[in-house]
């Protein structure tokens, strides 16, 4: 094998860097700065979003809480709707003992549904008996604010 001239070597020399520098240009170089340009481009639209949303009025993405009347009113109110007949209310603490005689089982049930999601009641603990008839039951459901 021959020695290589040093005008080869020069010449060799020189294509391994320019190898080395497109390689670096497109493995390194060139997505970073693509990268940086779409971050930035990122950021200036956030910055137009916030701008925009310290223009909008406070009060127009405020919470707004209604009054909650109290967990008898609004088990009673809905009972009342629901046309089921409440036999005793008894407080617990915080929580309310409500006892049913003779309801219709689905009327029970559409009205527990409506309670939970609708008037903020969970229902801590329920005590549901057969009657006689088919489809009625007698029930003592302990229930309370559900926050």
């Amino acid at each position: 094998m021959r020695k290589l001239s040093s005008r080869e070597i020069t010449i060799s020399g020189a294509a391994a860097m320019a190898i080395g520098a497109a390689a670096l240009w497109s493995v390194v170089i060139e997505p970073s700065l693509s990268t940086r340009s779409d971050s930035f481009a990122q950021l200036r639209k956030i910055d137009i979003l916030w701008s925009v949303l310290d223009q909008v009025p406070d009060t127009l993405y405020a919470p707004q809480t209604a009054p909650i009347q109290p967990l008898r009113q609004r088990v009673t109110a809905s009972a009342r709707a629901a046309a089921i007949d409440i036999r005793r209310v008894d407080p617990q603490g915080a929580a309310l003992s409500i006892s049913l005689d003779d309801v219709a089982f689905t009327a029970l049930i559409g009205w527990l549904e409506t309670l939970t999601t609708t008037y903020g009641v969970q229902v801590f603990s329920a005590e549901i008996g057969r009657r006689p008839e088919p489809g009625r039951v007698s029930a003592r459901i302990v229930m309370e604010d559900a926050q």
